[in-house]
């Protein structure tokens, strides 16, 4: 269904794929349904009776979200009545007993529901289509993104899609943007020799109470894993000593003790009548 929708240009934001490794559900969930304009709720005997999607319903009703419900399988709102509060006015997209042949249907009624929302976006009239439901689905050329959205695309981790607005406003000194691209190059690429000015900026970003930046340096706050045992050896270097000698005394003591302990365990066992 999420591919048939993205052939559309309906841009969707599903879970786990759009969350990223060490992101919370929760979170990433919470951030996501402030952004998407339609939250289409799939029910399955099953989906009806998880405790997740009767949370994320929960949310998108809290959020004033557009609720579209679509039936995948026989079964029945009576049966769990949670749900019932939530669908029970709201107008269903049947698709039982084949989901497939229904998605067009389905991305119809999104593409209708999606232009009030959006009265700069060319009309279905015109033969053109909409742009995505989600905060995921701006266009790729995010430079055009007011700072805001650029801002909360960024806390949910969209990192490839904003990626081009902070290089637009570094490029003029701002100096939040510049922090903020220090972050998601360290996170995307990994820390490099010749990243400590990018390193310094995420610190600043962390100390200003960036959540990634303090992901991040949890990573690769002292470069890594080889530069992070040289710096330990250099500010424990004592410790590193005194194993060495400890090793030493052991080979020089404990070769000849173990060699007079067995020759008298050998001595003993030839004595034995």
């Amino acid at each position: 269904m999420c591919h048939y929708l993205e052939e559309q240009r309906i841009r969707c934001w599903v879970a786990p794929r759009d969350i990223l490794p060490g992101q919370e559900y929760a979170e990433a969930i919470a951030l996501a349904m402030k952004e998407v304009k339609i939250f289409i709720l799939v029910c399955s005997c099953n989906s009806l009776n998880s405790q997740w999607v009767r949370k994320e319903t929960n949310l998108a009703v809290d959020e004033k979200k557009i609720i579209l419900p679509f039936r995948i399988e026989d079964c029945s709102l009576e049966e769990t009545p949670a749900m019932k509060f939530y669908l029970n006015d709201r107008h269903w997209i049947d698709a039982v007993p084949k989901p497939q042949e229904a998605f067009g249907k389905l991305a119809t009624a999104v593409k209708v529901l999606l232009e009030p929302m959006n009265p700069s976006l060319p009309r279905l009239s015109e033969g053109k289509k909409p742009a995505a439901t989600t905060a995921s689905s701006h266009k790729q050329n995010t430079v055009e993104f007011s700072k805001n959205e650029a801002d909360r695309l960024y806390s949910m981790g969209r990192f490839k899609q904003v990626t081009k607005f902070y290089q637009s406003r570094a490029e003029v000194g701002d100096v939040e943007a510049q922090r903020k691209l220090a972050t998601m190059d360290l996170y995307l690429n990994g820390f490099r020799k010749n990243d400590e000015e990018t390193l310094n900026l995420v610190r600043m970003a962390a100390q200003q109470g960036d959540v990634w930046a303090k992901r991040v340096l949890k990573r690769f706050g002292n470069g890594t894993l080889k530069e992070r045992f040289l710096q330990f050896f250099e500010n424990h270097s004592w410790l590193f000593h005194f194993i060495l000698i400890l090793l030493l005394v052991i080979i020089v003591w404990g070769v000849p003790v173990f060699l007079i302990a067995s020759r008298f365990v050998a001595r003993f066992f030839v004595d034995l009548p």
